[in-house]
């Protein structure tokens, strides 16, 4: 006896679509599953918003920074059902609000491990947190097949994964090693999108966005263990003056400075995603001041691009290495003067 629910759910042609989103997979899922549901100006519903943590880590002689920033897909959470085992739920009771959410017509974004996707290139190879959209299952003879799309442009897929793998995929520890998208175990998470709310896109969400960045990015909190927004990269400036002033040769240049490169990779990635919000609200709302902050992040996202650049050559260049550093404090210097630009204009 067999059993299947396989939605009409599709992947998207990315030649339609802004790739920006390709770096916050569960960003990209979330906008193709509120297109999917018919809901109006989606990218507002994203949350964009702009917040930037300095953790201290004394632990770390060479670098001793972590950085942290929001990653919640949705800015209204009332929209949204997460499904985890921090909850205390077990993993038959989160696969089983899952298949009835297919049942119901409704698919949903999966939090999963790369490592065992059968199709990705990561197969078998590295781990790193993942999302995809599960949008249906087949079951024949006791053998279950989950029926995933995967937004990635890379992949741009439609596959069908086998229980095991998926149960795999979906329990995974996803162990730190050096990755990015490591560190944090997956815990069967799942997010539902509350199709019966289905709000469009609107201003308020906007206004909310610009708030919660002003609020998060920049606003000082009590914590001598972490320091947010500018304050934060101006700690690291002064960090990274003192360094390159006296640097060691014999120290491990492209391990510190390729972790340098991995802490501030997602910031830079989160501010691209939030000019890209930005572009969208002022074309909606034609906006003067939407406007002016797109344009300013979009000069804020040019030199954050070439400050990776100049760290990328620093960690693999054996020459020119003063000249290299005295680019990358310049570039540096440059970034703080047009985050505050921006201070200013969110402020107003």
């Amino acid at each position: 006896m067999s059993k299947e629910k396989i939605l009409d759910y599709y992947y998207i042609d990315h030649a339609q679509n802004n790739n920006i989103f390709n770096f916050f997979c569960v960003h990209n899922a979330s906008f193709h599953l509120l297109n999917y549901l018919k809901v109006k100006n989606p990218v507002l519903l994203l949350d964009c918003s702009l917040k930037f943590e300095v953790l201290i880590d004394s632990s770390n002689n060479l670098y001793p920074f972590i950085t942290r920033i929001n990653n919640d897909p949705i800015i209204d959470n009332d929209i949204t059902q997460l499904h985890y085992a921090d909850f205390g739920l077990e993993y038959d009771e989160i696969l089983k609000s899952n298949r009835i959410a297919i049942e119901n017509g409704k698919p949903i974004i999966l939090g999963v491990d790369q490592f065992y996707l059968p199709y990705h290139s990561e197969y078998m190879k590295t781990h790193g947190a993942h999302a995809v959209v599960l949008c249906g299952y087949k079951e024949v003879a006791g053998h279950i097949w989950y029926y995933i799309v995967d937004h990635y442009r890379q992949h741009n897929i439609r596959e069908k994964i086998a229980s095991e793998e998926m149960h795999k995929a979906r329990s995974s520890k996803n162990s730190w090693n050096g990755n990015i998208n490591t560190g944090g175990s997956i815990l069967y998470a799942s997010l539902e999108l509350k199709q019966n709310r289905n709000k469009d896109g609107e201003i308020k969400y906007v206004y909310e966005t610009l708030a919660k960045t002003i609020e998060g990015y920049f606003n000082r909190y009590e914590n001598s263990d972490i320091i947010y927004g500018i304050e934060g990269l101006e700690h690291i400036f002064i960090y990274l003056k003192q360094m390159l002033n006296n640097y060691d040769a014999n120290q491990n240049k492209t391990i510190l400075f390729m972790d340098i490169y991995a802490g501030f990779l997602p910031i830079c990635a989160k501010k691209q995603l939030f000019e890209v919000y930005m572009l969208e609200a002022a074309r909606l709302y034609k906006n003067k001041t939407f406007i002016l902050i797109s344009e300013q992040m979009k000069e804020i996202n040019n030199s954050w691009s070439v400050f990776l650049k100049v760290l990328l050559k620093i960690a693999h260049s054996s020459a020119l290495l003063s000249r290299l550093f005295s680019d990358l404090i310049d570039i540096y210097e440059k970034c703080l003067t047009q985050e505050k630009k921006l201070f200013k204009l969110l402020k107003n």
